[in-house]
């Protein structure tokens, strides 16, 4: 969803169908019905008669195969639980020697849910990530949707600031593969006010460190103060100015800068703080970002406003 100009290695949050790929196919066991030797002292009578110059086939009954789809996404509101279904996966079960993917082609059918209060809870695979998206109808572009883990496999979702109708798209990873799932939301409550959501990344030393926004304000953005913290204590503070790029069909502010020279940044762990001026409010989001110097920088979230 993010629509960048500048280099990158992130896939798009927008809801990306995943390409049928998965046949199963039975392989039949041939028999050959053989003319005895002569000089076997075989039962004729009870051998059927047959031209040597003929092999006969046959197929034993198939036993079905089966693969087990993706776990149900269960959706609680109001003491009730809706099961929802995976529309696009691809999904390999733990010790599973084969996997599978489907693909709804676009024409997946969301699931109507209807929630009175600021939340709803959702329950998935127990080792794994949930993060949600929204969009209007007739809108182009969705935005994030606040999602916060509160337990082994538990989440809350947050509902939009503005009660309504709302298409919910929500993408499930885990060891197994990654599931889509798409609710129909109606709300009856507004919920609370919005925040900003951020994106960083910054992959390979060509690739620029580059930052993404929704916003909430009004007043365009122009700038973002990033700190970089090593794990042996050298401090880089990089200001990167922001726009809207013209061209950009879902209007988010972003921008880039290079990193000429990504050792003089220090030892890993790096602790990543972006700080933005959002109208009177000044709101950040910091993350902490491996010890393997081969692992990119890429991460995500809405940002917490700072006194």
């Amino acid at each position: 969803m993010d629509g960048r100009t500048t280099p990158q290695r992130r896939l798009s949050s927008r809801v990306i169908a995943a390409a049928v790929v998965s046949a199963l196919a039975v392989v039949g066991l041939a028999t050959v019905a053989l003319r005895p030797d002569p000089g076997e002292s075989a039962d004729l009578a009870t051998i059927d008669a047959v031209d040597p110059t003929t092999t006969t086939t046959t197929r034993p009954t198939p036993v079905p195969t089966t693969i087990p789809a993706p776990p149900n996404l269960l959706v609680t509101t109001g003491g009730a639980t809706t099961p929802v279904s995976g529309y696009d996966y691809c999904w390999t079960p733990a010790g599973a020697a084969q996997g599978m993917c489907a693909d709804s082609f676009g024409q997946q059918i969301p699931v109507p849910i209807t929630v009175e209060g600021p939340t709803l809870t959702l329950q998935w695979a127990t080792n794994s990530e949930l993060g949600a998206g929204v969009r209007n109808e007739g809108e182009r572009c969705g935005r994030p949707l606040l999602v916060e883990k509160i337990g082994p496999g538990q989440w809350e979702l947050t509902v939009p600031p503005e009660a309504g109708e709302y298409d919910v798209y929500l993408t499930g990873s885990a060891p197994e593969g990654r599931v889509q799932f798409a609710l129909a939301l109606t709300t009856t409550v507004n919920g609370p006010s919005p925040r900003p959501h951020a994106h960083v990344s910054w992959g390979a030393v060509d690739d620029p460190l580059s930052l993404s926004f929704d916003l909430i304000g009004s007043a365009p953005v122009t700038e973002a103060a990033v700190t970089i913290r090593s794990m042996d204590d050298i401090v880089t503070t990089l200001s990167i100015p922001l726009a809207v790029p013209p061209e950009d069909p879902c209007g988010r502010t972003q921008g880039w800068t290079m990193i000429d020279e990504p050792s003089t940044l220090g030892r890993r762990p790096l602790v990543i703080e972006v700080e933005i001026l959002d109208g009177t409010q000044r709101y950040g989001l910091t993350d902490t970002w491996s010890v393997d110097p081969m692992d990119w920088v890429d991460f995500d979230g809405f940002m917490d406003p700072l006194d």
